[in-house]
């Protein structure tokens, strides 16, 4: 018995040891997780201090507040806040009269050679060969754009030796023409007819603009459509072609045509119209015509290499677009050729010429302030600028989803591909967004332009103007437009009812 005692003492023994073991174990743990636990909750307290005021929070007493998340602010010159520089400096502005304005400031002239006609060194005159074919083009993007592509296209047709027909203007849903319809009649022209009646209309169809503009057509004589998704054999029996009168601007609108041809007729071949035997040869559909899609910036060697032999093969060929399809860098020789084309052979129509001389005197005359002398300003602030630029002013929530729906109207998804990145505070960092009419404007006061200065006004409609144009109206009160300047019975002309 004294022995089993023993033996149940010393197992109790063993137990107490076990179970103290066990609570020291417990207790050091606690210790230690509370000890790892003071450690982050310290750092966090100083990192807090840190940012919050620094060695202030370390004063007795001080309280700190745990901050919410908050975004680093923008680099400077990312936000449109030209808004409120204005509202600041306006004061100042109405108070400052220049001393000088320098519309009236006496300018020194500049001592030297007289300046020439860049085509009078380089452009040499040759009888023309033998024509190698013709050359169609289609002249996109806005009127300076279109500009460009004909002086481009005659270059490219000398290159050639090919006869150009004069340049169609491409219609999209960036550059609206101000003569497009939302209708087009057709006119059906039955097979047999005398040809004083050749444009009498047996049937008129008035399609809808849309439908009809995506359905197969291809162009006929430049400004006329051949529907050549009738295939009908019946069709084709009783009619010869169908004439679609498009009330979009042709070249003869804008340009007069006959000064075009005639100045460059030492130099290059222009014609209105695609012969009647080349139409016939492409089954009257200029889309069957091979559209050689070059590059752009192409240089002279790739129209030589790639497009003369398809010229050569085919007697005729199209590019389409053609905005920018031509190098900057070329020998002198085209260089001035396209300096003919630009200077000499694009005049304006003579309606627009009249109308244009008729504008510059009046504005000379409400400029007597200045001696006649006036500002000129081409703003480029309308929807499609804007909404290319993917930059933001000061329209919040409105104005972007009006900016996001207009890019989706005129380039269906081109913002929206894979890897595409839209970043409007860099945009504007890099000197990307349109300047506001109020920019201007106020650039046009830091040069000392004052308000007594007369500003003529060219654009086109301007992007939510009833707000951006007060501003600038502030600042010149003396601020003409087109509407302003020429009678409603002169710009009638310009529109379609």
């Amino acid at each position: 018995m004294p022995m089993e005692a023993a033996a149940a003492s010393m197992r109790g023994t063993e137990a107490g040891t076990k179970n103290g073991r066990r609570l020291v174990r417990v207790l050091v743990g606690r210790r230690r997780r509370a000890a790892v636990l003071l450690l982050a909750l310290a750092y966090v307290a100083a990192i807090l201090m840190l940012v919050l005021g620094g060695g202030a929070g370390m004063r007795a007493g001080s309280v700190v507040a745990v901050a919410t998340h908050r975004r680093a602010p923008a680099p400077p010159g990312s936000l449109y806040r030209s808004h409120l520089v204005f509202e600041r400096l306006l004061p100042d502005m109405r108070a400052f009269v220049s001393r000088t304005n320098p519309l009236v400031a006496s300018h020194t002239k500049k001592t030297g050679k007289r300046w020439a006609p860049c085509r009078s060194k380089n452009l040499t005159q040759s009888e023309l060969p033998p024509s190698n074919g013709f050359l169609i083009v289609e002249a996109n993007g806005g009127l300076n754009q279109q500009r460009i592509s004909i002086c481009d296209a005659v270059v490219v047709a000398r290159m050639l030796n090919a006869t150009l027909v004069t340049p169609a203007f491409h219609v999209n849903s960036v550059w609206r023409d101000a003569r497009g319809l939302k209708t087009i009649s057709v006119h059906m022209i039955p097979i047999g007819l005398p040809e004083s009646l050749k444009l009498w209309p047996l049937r008129i169809l008035r399609l809808p603009y849309p439908k009809l503009w995506k359905s197969e057509l291809g162009l006929v004589q430049n400004d006329c459509l051949t529907a050549y998704h009738l295939h009908s054999a019946l069709f084709r029996r009783c009619f010869r072609r169908l004439i679609c009168f498009l009330s979009f601007s042709k070249f003869g609108d804008i340009f007069d045509e006959d000064h075009f041809i005639e100045s460059l007729r030492k130099y290059v071949r222009v014609i209105k119209e695609l012969p009647e035997d080349i139409f016939l040869q492409f089954d009257h559909n200029i889309s069957m015509i091979p559209n050689m899609r070059t590059k752009a910036f192409s240089s002279p060697s790739y129209y030589l290499q790639q497009v003369l032999p398809k010229l050569l093969e085919l007697g005729a060929v199209r590019i389409a677009p053609f905005s920018n399809r031509l190098a900057h860098s070329v020998p002198s020789n085209i260089q001035a050729l396209r300096c003919l084309a630009n200077y000499e052979a694009l005049r304006f129509s003579e309606p627009i010429r009249i109308v244009a001389e008729n504008m510059v005197d009046r504005m000379m005359k409400r400029s007597t302030l200045a001696v006649g002398k006036y500002v000129s300003v081409h703003l480029r602030f309308e929807e499609d600028m804007v909404a290319f630029s993917c930059c933001k002013y000061d329209g919040g929530l409105k104005e972007n989803i009006a900016m996001e729906n207009a890019r989706e109207r005129s380039w269906r998804g081109k913002f929206h591909r894979p890897g595409r990145v839209i970043n409007p505070e860099a945009n504007r960092r890099n000197g990307r967004c349109p300047l506001t009419p109020l920019e201007v404007g106020m650039m046009l006061r830091g040069m000392g332009f004052d308000n007594t200065t007369s500003l003529y006004v060219a654009s086109g409609k301007i992007y939510n103007a009833e707000k951006y144009m007060t501003s600038l109206r502030q600042l010149f009160p003396l601020l003409q437009t087109k509407e302003t300047l020429a009678t409603p019975e002169e710009l009638a002309q310009f529109k379609v009812p």
